[in-house]
């Protein structure tokens, strides 16, 4: 169950925690092909191949330019991350720099391993655009569905304020209890009776109505007689 392609590393450094866990810090040299698996003991041991990559052309640069604006959509919200990816992309080749951001971009493995699988770099860097705009319209996506939950939210809690003020004005008033109970009583008849759709949608509009109104007005007894 082992990809055909993966990464020559070579040990940068080696930790030893607490409870005796190794953890490695790898460094990468370069794409290789597995040619051959062998077992050796308890080990598999395989020869491998490098992996030639193809020369870079003018349509590199080109992608090379699209794949550094998406980019630097991407990571345009965290300053920090957008200037690390700004210096990196002047300082490593196209093949580099692509596949520095592929490790950096969500994708499930196969996805990854084909990346790193291409030995034609524009190939390769087509693929990387592919993954990295999906994720630039994921990201905006989830902004916008951000943006309107905390809308709605916003807009429940001032309705609820208000409703909390206007019940505080009216119990000064004297006004809360009654309407309260003659709104209720409204509500109570309607669960009782079998009316159409579109009738009993018209008596809940009205009876909300009649709790943002004053009891005394002539509005009020208007919108009182009609839900009746």
């Amino acid at each position: 169950d082992l990809y055909k392609v993966g990464t020559l590393a070579k040990i940068a450094k080696v930790y030893k925690n607490q409870d005796g866990i190794y953890s490695l810090i790898v460094q990468g040299v370069s794409r290789i092909k597995l040619e051959k698996l062998e077992t050796s003991g308890e080990f598999l041991v395989g020869s491998f191949s490098t992996l030639i990559e193809s020369i870079p052309d003018t349509e590199t640069s080109a992608l090379y330019t699209e794949l550094k604006n998406i980019v630097a959509d991407v990571v345009s919200e965290y300053p920090d991350v957008a200037k690390l990816i700004n210096s990196t992309s002047k300082s490593y080749s196209p093949s580099v720099f692509g596949d520095i951001v592929s490790f950096g971009l969500e994708g499930n493995a196969d996805e990854k391993c084909a990346i790193l699988s291409e030995s034609d770099i524009n190939v390769r860097l087509t693929k990387i655009i592919e993954l990295a705009t999906r994720q630039r319209e994921v990201q905006k996506l989830r902004k916008r569905i951000g943006q309107t939950v905390k809308e709605d939210m916003t807009k429940a809690q001032r309705e609820y304020v208000l409703r909390q003020e206007l019940k505080a004005i009216r119990d000064e008033l004297g006004e809360g209890e009654d309407e309260e109970s003659d709104t209720d009583d409204l509500m109570d008849k309607l669960s009782q009776k079998k009316l159409p759709q579109e009738a009993a949608t018209a008596v809940k509009k009205q009876n909300k109505r009649l709790k943002a109104m004053q009891p005394a007005t002539s509005e009020y007894t208007v919108a009182r007689t009609y839900v009746d």
